[in-house]
């Protein structure tokens, strides 16, 4: 395993740092209602270019929904939200059944739902 996070900072990340940051050695994304996001933004890997791989994750959340993009691209964002990405999402969600579906970000929408066998 290549691990894409040091623990210590974003080095190799890309992302509004006012909603970013990494804290106990985690990497965190808080959006509160002094400090909304402006539409899906992302902390995207700079660091290289990958082949196949296997991503592993562990994941906490409060309260929403989030997703772990991968074979995305960087796409063109606004002056309010540079980071904007299209391609495959693992969501992660606070409830039942939502948990790891699949998603295409500026794409197809909800791909699969967690148990459900899809063919493209």
């Amino acid at each position: 395993m290549v691990k894409i996070f040091n623990a210590k900072d974003l080095t190799d990340w890309e992302g509004n740092p006012k909603l970013w940051s990494v804290k106990e050695g985690v990497i965190r994304g808080e959006t509160t209602a002094e400090n909304p996001t402006k539409g899906n933004t992302f902390l995207i890997w700079k660091g290289g270019t990958v082949g196949d791989f296997e991503l592993r994750v562990s994941y906490r959340m409060l309260t929403g929904n989030s997703g772990i993009q991968y074979r995305s691209q960087h796409v063109k964002g606004t002056k309010d939200n540079a980071w904007v990405v299209s391609g495959y999402q693992a969501e992660t969600a606070n409830e039942p059944g939502r948990a790891g579906f699949l998603y295409h970000e500026r794409g197809r929408g909800r791909v699969c739902m967690v148990g459900e066998k899809v063919v493209m």
